[in-house]
């Protein structure tokens, strides 16, 4: 399954990780100061961030 192999290919270290029938779930701590190449993802995905903060370009506009 694709969404399989794109969630367990994200970097950072993999805490736990369960694929549902349409949809994945994955706890992944990234080390501070993390920077990733241009790169895209595919099918969608969403991020919850439980302590520390990240930013993210898409296209010309940053999201913190």
């Amino acid at each position: 399954m694709r969404l399989q192999t794109t969630l367990k290919s994200f970097a950072g270290e993999k805490l736990q990780y369960r694929d549902l029938p349409g949809f994945a779930v994955g706890e992944t701590i990234y080390p501070a100061g993390l920077r990733m190449p241009r790169h895209g993802h595919e099918p969608a995905y969403i991020t919850l961030v439980l302590q520390g903060g990240y930013d993210e370009t898409v296209g010309a506009t940053t999201r913190s």
